[in-house]
């Protein structure tokens, strides 16, 4: 690996700039603003593009420029088919028939591609059949030029387009929709209820932190929680046992820590996921019972089922959990959590995510 990096590197640094011009086509339409109102074609620069000059054989850099307003840019080393990831953003389609075209793409990209620019934007310009910018390497810059040409896009790895910029706009952070606690003797008893409010984001591994303070603001406990994975629209609900205290807490906070890059997933890169149902349940002289449902075409090796209990004035008095293993596709597993304490419980709810 290392050799070949290095064999990247002096290749980059002695990058010709000798190319051909090419025409490019146009689909998209507009209209000019004059008196005849004809209709003209706008430049449109989607489909794909290979570095000038080079041949398949040699490391080079080619470009893709999809329908989704995505341009993803990429190395090609000598003997090795898969795409290595240099830049992944955000495109900006011609709205005329222009000669010349330029616009400055936001990097989405939250992978770790070794070969991945870390600059949060990237400047591209079009001009005589060329798309060109800058590449600098160990504080050497040179322009690549691309023109059309047809390349392998199968082996692109899923994390280029499928992978998230926590920095890009737009990007929602998970919310806390509901939060509360409990004691039980010498220990503390929490209950969350977390909200992805991102359209086409699922957020793998949320974590939260639950702290525990007196009067004075002194520190009684503390830790942090991770979750499984939350998708677009959907709620996480959760509870548990966290820790002992030495005295009732005066002040409990539940906060969301920062999620990495590459925790954010677009949704289009994931299989279709059916939130669990929880039916059949019931609540028995020491035990709640009842049954998972999974609608989806996929079996789970693993699924929390949390049981939250709330008196006459809707405040949590009651959470347990269970973990169920080797949850069928399309089918329905039975599920039992002990209960050595109050049955006696106005209203119950039970709920169940993958894990």
């Amino acid at each position: 690996m290392k050799s070949r990096m290095l064999t990247l590197i002096t290749i980059l640094l002695s990058l010709s700039l000798i190319g051909c011009e090419k025409n490019n086509s146009s689909k998209k339409t507009s209209y000019e603003n004059n008196s005849s109102a004809e209709m003209v074609e706008s430049l449109d620069l989607t489909g794909l593009w290979i570095e000038d000059g080079k041949t398949e054989s040699e490391t080079h850099m080619v470009a893709t420029i999809r329908d989704d307003g995505k341009i993803g840019v990429f190395f090609i080393l000598e003997d090795d088919l898969t795409p290595w990831t240099y830049w992944v953003g955000t495109y900006e389609a011609p709205k005329n028939n222009e000669k010349e075209y330029s616009w400055t793409s936001d990097s989405t990209y939250g992978g770790s591609g070794m070969l991945a620019s870390s600059a949060s934007t990237k400047d591209f310009k079009y001009s005589g059949g060329k798309l060109s910018y800058e590449v600098t390497i160990n504080g050497n810059t040179r322009i690549v030029e691309l023109i059309r040409g047809d390349w392998d896009t199968s082996n692109i790895p899923t994390s280029a387009f499928g992978s998230v910029n926590s920095s890009e706009k737009g990007i929602k952070n998970i919310e806390i929709k509901e939060s509360s606690w409990y004691m039980d003797g010498d220990y503390l008893y929490y209950f969350v209820v977390l909200h992805n409010a991102n359209d086409e984001i699922a957020v793998e591994y949320p974590s939260f932190r639950i702290t525990a303070r007196d009067g004075n603001g002194v520190l009684l406990g503390t830790e942090e929680q991770t979750l499984s994975i939350i998708y677009p629209g959907q709620d996480f609900y959760y509870g548990s046992q966290a820790f002992s205290v030495d005295e009732v807490p005066t002040k409990v906070d539940i906060e969301m820590l920062p999620s990495e890059n590459y925790h954010l997933k677009r949704v289009n890169t994931l299989a279709e996921f059916k939130p669990l149902e929880v039916i059949n349940t019931a609540t028995r002289k020491d035990k709640f019972v009842g049954e998972i449902s999974n609608p989806n075409n996929v079996s789970l090796d693993c699924v929390v089922v949390i049981v939250v209990g709330r008196d006459a004035d809707g405040k949590v008095v009651y959470v347990d959990q269970t973990y169920v293993d080797n949850v069928g596709a399309n089918s329905t597993v039975p599920f039992s959590v002990s209960n050595f304490g109050e049955t006696d419980i106005p209203d119950v709810k039970y709920y169940a995510n993958q894990w």
